[in-house]
């Protein structure tokens, strides 16, 4: 009774320590996030399918809207192929490398105001992510022309814009030319963290305002 009383809690303590199964994303057709997705897919689930036709029954499962339109019919293909058909198919839609770079920098010009350092930290991966998205495709050098800062510069508060234009105009005096975007992605990381601050930050500094404001 004891041993088993032991192997009892010994069991529980292993389950508890175990992390959360991982769960497959519903894909609704979004360019970004097919990679991901598929990646997801084919290494938790289509790898431990015994035949196409499971493979292309769970992948149906797991697709939504323009996705699962797309692959509909794949049944109608042959049983030893339908499943390489279904993801040729949402390779050849969804999975086009330029038309994700695409979307990609269409979202980093228009995403929100970042006027926190939680937001700056997120746009600085953002742009990191992008710049590796778009790389090898026909918008290789979207993010290297001086414009593109421009554009980025409308998703920052227009007191961190003057203070960008600030370090610009200085860097300018110094080189003899303007700054480039690694040198602007180093000025969002140190802003992140100037206003990410535990004792001096925005979040710190707001905290303060509020608690005078109701003395």
């Amino acid at each position: 009774g004891g041993l088993e009383a032991a192997l009892t809690q010994l069991s529980i303590a292993t389950n508890t320590q175990r992390p959360p199964a991982v769960q497959v994303p519903m894909y609704d057709g979004n360019p970004r996030n097919f990679t991901f997705f598929f990646t997801l897919f084919d290494e938790l689930i289509a790898k431990v399918c015994p035949t196409q036709r499971v493979k292309l029954a769970q992948l149906s499962c797991y697709v939504t809207g323009p996705a699962l339109e797309a692959i509909y019919h794949a049944l109608s293909y042959p049983q030893d192929s339908c499943y390489d058909k279904a993801v040729e198919i949402l390779k050849s839609r969804f999975g086009n490398k330029t038309e994700i770079a695409r979307i990609a920098l269409e979202d980093l010009y228009n995403g929100g105001i970042c006027d926190s350092s939680s937001d700056l930290n997120s746009f600085v991966e953002e742009l990191e992510n992008t710049k590796r998205q778009v790389a090898a495709t026909v918008y290789a050098n979207a993010l290297s022309s001086h414009e593109a800062i421009d554009k980025l510069l409308i998703r920052l508060p227009s007191e961190v814009q003057n203070r960008w234009t600030k370090v610009a105009r200085k860097y300018k005096k110094e080189h003899k030319t303007y700054p480039e975007l690694s040198n602007f992605q180093t000025f969002l990381t140190e802003l992140a963290e100037e206003l990410g601050d535990h004792m001096y930050g925005i979040d710190s500094t707001q905290r303060r305002a509020a608690l005078s404001r109701q003395r």
